[in-house]
């Protein structure tokens, strides 16, 4: 898969790059405890990222035990927790902190293998609840000693609000934009105005409308917030204060932490997964999908293995084919998603200028042949030497491959190389012909000939199966289109 490289790039390692995307931003880590400060999930996210669903939350009462932790607990245990997830949140800043995560995206074993650095703060929230859990350990073992008083946390529980206080200074310095969208605003109003976007004026304007159309409303989403995180601090400073000074039994705190908690976390939660999102339990998938089938979806249902023992393949152009898989539920795709890419696909099919999209109109042809492919999707009909309209609508438009090859076939020559960018670069259009020629890497040199009566025939295919019949009078290379 592309996480052990690309021949065609000669690395051996998943791109850094492509790694690091989706870092957390440093300052952006400030939302462990104020989750809307950077607009929450997107399309309100106004972050360092390009989209998130949503902020890794921590909470504010497990914050308040854990600084009492830090400040009150000796335990090696607990010291492991810490120490793992606060690593986590520097390997979770990614691509924002390289000084230790370039020389681990080198050298720690495996570490290349993944991406999506942000995700490492569910170790970090794991980690930072056992933390917790010690400070609230050592709470209530504080409380049953003779000497127990309030006056003994003044460090902890000032440090909480101390935090508090410097939280509110930067939100109140914060200047709420995002990297680069007064450029992205300035584009857009240069292209509907057919002028430069370097003119002063729609600068002044992308900047302007940034300011005040945007700048407000986020300031006051974060501000909100963290005035709802000193209300928490107070609250559960209030509780503690009040168990210490044995107005509250230890019963009654813990009944208030737990609804403290439940107050903090589960509105959160509800942020991001309302209760609109969630699906009956009755609910079929089948009929989910049956909604969405189109009539071009049906003209494809009906001819997709039209005279043929399997069905050919479609190229779903119309509906982003490496992006959504729906598609694939009625009929076979080219692309579809998943997230183990394999490296050659993904070299040949999302490279930019790569093979898959070169030729005419931009798509070649000739290789969506050969990987079987007999119906094209698309907004309208293209005019090209080797494509037919076989079906328009309202919803879009069929274009049928007239010399797509089948699953299975035998070709004449056979071309070896032991270098993958010369078989790369003779998938290009124009380069050599699919249904005679075929290219084969690394030092393996297959016997083949000329056979005028060599037939390949697929007799039975369900997918994870496939019957082939063969007929030949002499050794030939058979190439299978799977």
């Amino acid at each position: 898969s592309i996480r052990g490289g690309s021949a065609i790039k000669e690395t051996t390692t998943m791109d850094s790059g492509y790694a690091f995307g989706w870092s957390q931003g440093i300052s952006e880590t400030l939302t462990l405890l104020v989750p809307d400060f950077f607009g929450g999930a997107s399309p309100d996210y106004w972050g360092p990222k390009t989209v998130t669903s949503g902020p890794h939350y921590f909470g504010v009462i497990g914050f308040l035990f854990f600084v009492l932790a830090l400040f009150k607990v000796r335990s090696r245990e607990m010291y492991i927790f810490l120490g793992t997830g606060t690593l986590a949140i520097l390997f979770a800043w990614g691509g924002n902190f390289l000084i230790l995560n370039r020389p681990a995206f080198d050298y720690i074993p495996f570490f290349d293998k993944f991406r999506a650095p942000e995700t490492w703060l569910v170790l970090t929230n794991f980690c930072y609840t056992v933390v917790a859990i010690y400070g609230f350990s050592w709470f209530t073992v504080f409380l049953s000693e003779k000497s127990a008083s309030f006056k003994k946390l003044y460090i902890p529980m000032g440090t909480a609000i101390g935090v508090f206080v410097l939280v509110f200074l930067y939100s109140s310095s914060s200047t709420y934009t995002k990297s680069s969208e007064v450029q992205a605003i300035a584009s857009q109003i240069a292209q509907q105005n057919n002028v430069q976007v370097s003119n002063p004026q729609v600068q002044a304007q992308a900047q302007r409308y940034v300011e005040t159309r945007l700048v407000p409303d986020r300031e006051a989403k974060a501000k909100k917030d963290v005035i709802r995180f000193g209300i928490f601090i107070i609250l559960g400073i209030g509780i503690i204060f009040l168990t210490t000074n044995k107005t509250l039994s230890i019963s009654l705190a813990g009944l208030g932490f737990i609804v403290l908690v439940s107050a903090d976390l589960i509105p959160v939660d509800k942020r991001y997964m309302p209760e609109r999102s969630f699906v009956a339990s009755n609910m079929s998938t089948v009929n989910q999908l049956e909604s969405q089938r189109r009539d071009l979806d049906q003209f494809i249902v009906n001819h997709i293995a039209e005279d043929s023992p399997f069905p050919y393949r479609v190229f779903p152009l119309l509906d982003n084919p490496f992006g959504n898989a729906t598609g694939a539920y009625f009929y076979p795709i080219l692309g579809g998603y998943t997230a183990a890419k394999l490296s050659t696909f993904q070299d040949v099919f999302m490279t930019n200028g790569g093979p898959l999209f070169g030729g005419q109109a931009g798509i070649n042809l000739p290789l969506l042949e050969m990987l079987n492919a007999k119906y094209l999707t698309y907004q309208q009909p293209l005019s090209m030497p080797g494509l037919e309209v076989a079906f328009q609508s309202s919803s879009g438009v069929v274009l049928e491959l007239t010399n797509v090859l089948p699953k299975a076939f035998f070709v004449d020559f056979v071309i070896t190389t032991d270098d993958p960018k010369e078989a790369y670069d003779l998938l290009y259009p124009g380069k050599m012909d699919f249904s005679t020629t075929a290219v084969v890497e690394g030092g393996f040199v297959p016997e083949t000939s000329f056979d005028s009566t060599a037939t390949a025939e697929v007799v039975y295919y369900t997918g994870p199966e496939m019957t082939i019949k063969t007929s030949r009078k002499t050794p030939g290379f058979l190439v299978i289109s799977e």
